[in-house]
């Protein structure tokens, strides 16, 4: 987000998100883990989820979106100050997703899926 004086703007409310939406359900399914909700950003159009990994998404309550917004929580949490948009995935059923006002497709190399040997961790 920009302000009127044209600097970039992060806002990170950091709250419980009890409620899945089916976006978030499917991605927790896609990479076998639970996801925690841990707060809303981009004026609440987004929300941050964290995983047993450590991994951080983000997932749009605006459409259907969702991505990588950072390997740990520090990572995540400079990347969401530096205005850094993540990187888009996709699940096996999608072929294309809006990501921050741009198409990607899974021929994109900043694409990621579930299977991705990014989330190989253990």
């Amino acid at each position: 987000m920009v302000d009127d004086d044209g600097d970039q703007v992060c806002e990170v409310e950091f709250q419980s998100l009890p409620q899945k939406f089916d976006l978030v359900a499917q991605w927790e399914q896609a990479l076998g883990t639970e996801l925690v909700g841990i707060g809303k950003n981009d004026n609440a159009h987004g929300e941050v989820w964290i995983d047993s990994k450590g991994f951080v998404f983000g997932n749009s309550i605006i459409h259907s979106a969702f991505w990588l917004v950072g390997e740990n929580f520090a990572v995540a949490l400079g990347n969401l100050l530096s205005g850094d948009e993540g990187r888009p995935m996709l699940l096996e059923s999608e072929v294309s997703a809006m990501h921050f006002g741009r198409s990607y497709s899974r021929a994109d190399p900043e694409v990621l899926l579930a299977s991705s040997p990014e989330f190989r961790r253990s």
